[in-house]
């Protein structure tokens, strides 16, 4: 108080900050947390813990006052991470719509291909014919709606089987689940997809699953033939919309199956573990 009453009475401060009178460090780093928070009751442990490490890396990028150090430099660098993170997915975007042209023009025979394959991976039980069909007829509902065949009746006829093909034996499955939802592919659209599924299940049998597995699938589709669909004006277009949809909607699953069982595994040992706790506990 004699500080105070000091610079107010000799040396006629008008006004004073009473908290550079505090030398308490700890104190101003607390009222620091408090004032943070956004409120006047005191935060819970874990508001703390959170509001403490925004803090310390504020006081590393931000420079102390009256100094001769500049922050804002590293301040923009810091605010612009995300167009660092955009510029890299607009890379990979560029370069998986680049594979994709090339899986259309680079397709070589397959008959002179199928000895670099294991036999087992060309077995028909590999693949759920079923399954892949329905798909197919999903993927052909799709393309009414994401690709040029939107506008275009012929393209979407081509990619749906006739009245003919629709009472094949391979289609039957649809046909009798069918309830006016379900599209029945054509064998040109079902030959892509089934191309492109093998690879697919050729890549993720000997690769483990990354960041790249994607383009590791489009190395290994090169390897086959896909003859495109839809009409002259739009089949090269069509086609390579099927197959980013495919792989896309695809390598969706394959994650989400991947993470499911990462999280399965990580629950057995929790439990496991716990279990051990127990037994020694006892």
């Amino acid at each position: 108080m004699f500080y105070l009453h000091f610079n107010i009475n000799n040396l006629h401060y008008e006004y004073f900050m009473t908290r550079r009178m505090n030398q308490d460090a700890i104190e101003h780093f607390f009222g620091e947390v408090r004032q943070a928070c956004g409120c006047n009751t005191h935060p819970d442990p874990l508001q703390f813990i959170q509001v403490y490490r925004l803090l310390s890396v504020a006081s590393l990028v931000k420079p102390p006052r009256g100094s001769y150090i500049t922050g804002g430099e590293m301040l923009n660098s810091l605010l612009n991470a995300s167009d660092l993170i955009s510029e890299t997915a607009k890379q990979r975007q560029v370069k998986f719509e680049k594979e994709l042209d090339e899986l259309l023009d680079n397709g070589e025979p397959v008959e002179s291909l199928i000895s670099l394959f294991d036999h087992s991976y060309h077995e028909i039980n590999k693949i759920d014919e079923k399954a892949l069909r329905m798909f197919c007829g999903y993927v052909a509902r799709k393309a009414r709606k994401a690709t040029d065949a939107k506008h275009c009746d012929q393209c979407f006829g081509l990619l749906q089987a006739d009245q003919i093909c629709d009472k094949n034996e391979n289609n039957s499955y649809i046909n009798k689940r069918n309830d006016g939802h379900l599209l029945t592919p054509s064998e040109g659209l079902y030959e892509i997809i089934y191309n492109l599924e093998s690879s697919i299940c050729h890549t993720l049998q000997h690769t483990p699953l990354g960041d790249n597995i994607l383009f590791e699938v489009i190395k290994n589709a090169k390897l086959n033939t896909y003859k495109p669909v839809g009409c002259e004006l739009h089949k090269r277009k069509l086609t390579k919309d099927l197959l980013r949809f495919y792989l896309t909607t695809r390598m969706i699953f394959t994650c989400k199956q991947y993470n499911k069982r990462r999280l399965e595994d990580a629950d057995k040992r929790k439990k496991i573990k716990d279990s051990i706790k127990k037994f020694k506990i006892v």
